[in-house]
């Protein structure tokens, strides 16, 4: 049985090796290009969902980290508020970049989301003397 990829390599053997560049580089354009508009896709179905990660310092004692994706940056990549308090007391408050780990956190209702962070953002605001 001949396969697709069989096929193919015998058809490119009779290529000349600057064809052969010159197909890599249009393939090579071609896969980047629609490997960024996947990757936008994606990011623009994270904008307003919300994640709890359960978080740690490699240890038993874990904590709750908080990630709200609140929009996408000028690059198409979904950014997001990324809130914890850890096994430390020490809080963290970041915008950054998220893509996400599949099976490493978990999606949550907003509405659940706004009353687990709750007390946090209360802490924050504490912290901040508002």
């Amino acid at each position: 049985m001949v396969t697709q990829t069989t096929a193919l390599n015998e058809n490119l053997k009779h290529k000349s090796t600057e064809f052969l560049q010159q197909a890599f580089r249009e393939l090579s354009e071609e896969l980047h290009c629609r490997r960024d508009i996947d990757r936008k896709k994606r990011a623009e179905s994270l904008v307003g969902r919300c994640f709890i990660y359960k978080n740690s310092f490699g240890a038993e004692e874990q904590w709750d980290l908080f990630i709200d994706c609140t929009g996408l940056d000028e690059d198409g990549e979904a950014i997001a508020v990324h809130m914890e308090e850890d096994s430390n007391g020490s809080v963290s408050l970041q915008v950054r970049v998220f893509d996400p780990s599949p099976g490493m956190m978990c999606e949550v209702p907003r509405d659940t989301f706004e009353a687990c962070v709750k007390p946090l953002k209360e802490k924050i605001r504490a912290l901040l003397g508002e």
